[in-house]
């Protein structure tokens, strides 16, 4: 017998390299990126339209939703590189379902970025595991929001030095 633990890995995985994983992509959106090429990793803002959560009463006119954050970085032939796998709850100050299902959520994810990515997948799945929404970012993109480099320091012996 396969421990389910196991299974949903395994099914989660399948959902990120499948090319069906992005057709729900329109309920989350980047917001912004930077990437850190001395850490290997990049920061990423994201943007989740709040429509399909499964949110609960929270007390004091609040409510919490409970959600899954996916992600992995994927080389050029689609294999995962480095995969992550992060449970989140996420409040908002209403209990009105109609302001629920129009507001937006803010999300961050730090995701690491191995010399050989070619794109990063993100999957967000409700609590029970329904998919909510997915988006992939190319090398070109993520490489163009690189930080920018310091400039040398003046070094009276050579000229030049380097932090």
């Amino acid at each position: 017998m396969i421990p389910n633990r196991l299974l949903f890995s395994a099914l989660c995985l399948a959902i990120l390299l499948s090319p069906q994983a992005l057709k729900s992509q329109t309920h989350l959106t980047i917001e912004s990126l930077v990437l850190n090429t001395y850490s290997q990793t990049a920061d990423f803002a994201l943007m989740l339209q709040s429509k399909d959560l499964d949110w609960k009463v929270a007390g004091s006119g609040k409510s919490e939703a409970d959600l899954i954050l996916i992600t992995a970085s994927l080389d050029k032939r689609g294999d995962v590189l480095v995969y992550e796998r992060e449970s989140r709850s996420i409040t908002a100050d209403t209990e009105d379902a109609v302001k629920l299902a129009m507001a937006n959520t803010p999300l961050s994810a730090k995701v690491k970025i191995p010399t050989k990515t070619n794109k990063v997948r993100f999957l967000i799945q409700s609590a029970d595991e329904r998919e909510i929404g997915a988006f992939e970012v190319d090398r070109k993109t993520i490489y163009a929001a690189a930080a920018p480099e310091l400039p040398p320091l003046p070094c009276k012996t050579h000229g030049q030095c380097y932090p």
